[in-house]
C-alpha cells in the first residue's frame, strides 16, 4: 500500500477528513497541495470509522483541476501500469 494524500477541513459540524488519493499519483501529476492553499473539491460525503469524510472526485488549485475518480467513483489511477 502506498501513502495517501488526506486533508482536514474545519466545518461547522467539526473536522472532516478529505481523502484525495495516493501520494505517488499526486507526485506523478506534479500536483502539490499545501497548508493554506485555496482549493475547490468535488466528491462524495461518506463516513469512515463513524466520522464524516469526503472521498474527492476532483481537486482544483488555481486554474488546474486534477481528476481523481470517474462518475462511478472508480479511481483514475486504478488501471495505471496495466497491460493493454
Amino acid at each position: 500500500m502506498s501513502t495517501g494524500v488526506h486533508l482536514q477541513l474545519r466545518a461547522d459540524e467539526g473536522n472532516v477528513e478529505i481523502r484525495l488519493g495516493p501520494t505517488w499519483y499526486f507526485e506523478e501529476q506534479n500536483f502539490i497541495v499545501q497548508k493554506g492553499d485555496k482549493i475547490t473539491l468535488t466528491g462524495s460525503r461518506v463516513e469512515v470509522d463513524n466520522q464524516p469524510a469526503v472521498i474527492a472526485a476532483a481537486v482544483t488549485k488555481a486554474d488546474v483541476t486534477l481528476k481523481l475518480r470517474d462518475q462511478e467513483g472508480i479511481p483514475v489511477w486504478s488501471n495505471w501500469g496495466a497491460c493493454p
